[in-house]
């Protein structure tokens, strides 16, 4: 059977509440799609909970990626790259689930979502809001 995969991302909060609320519900909705794959019968949750978690992810990046234009952020195009990645991850994911692959294949797929997430926030994620925290301290605000 397979595991109900549980995030604890409160090591990864950022202190911007914006951003750490949308990584909130990015943690939720994972974690609602671990819970539905455990369900034999959620066939048609876990298509509209990837359908949300897709169109979440998709509207988190492009919140994060504006903010980074508007703040001239160096590593813009870097970061960025990440979220591409992610997405083209989770149409693997979707994919694999859609095709009913093994257990074993998408507990993989859901660990590489889980630790892409988690180190995504604690690196590039922390970078950004430090870059942000270093321009509001020096009075560098483009807005």
């Amino acid at each position: 059977m397979t595991k109900i995969h549980a995030l604890n991302l409160t090591q990864y909060q950022l202190n911007a509440r914006e951003l750490d609320q949308q990584h909130d519900y990015f943690e939720q909705l994972i974690e609602r799609l671990s819970k539905t794959l455990i369900q034999s019968n959620a066939s048609i949750h876990r298509e509209t909970i990837m359908i949300e978690l897709n169109s979440f992810a998709r509207f988190h990046f492009i919140s994060e990626e504006n903010l980074m234009k508007l703040a001239n952020f160096p590593d813009y195009k870097a970061h960025k790259a990440q979220h591409r990645e992610l997405l083209g991850a989770l149409e693997k994911f979707e994919s694999k689930l859609d095709t009913s692959q093994s257990k074993a294949s998408v507990d993989n797929a859901f660990t590489f979502l889980i630790d892409w997430f988690g180190e995504h926030t604690a690196t590039m994620d922390k970078l950004f809001f430090d870059f942000l925290m270093r321009q509001k301290l020096s009075g560098d605000n483009r807005e």
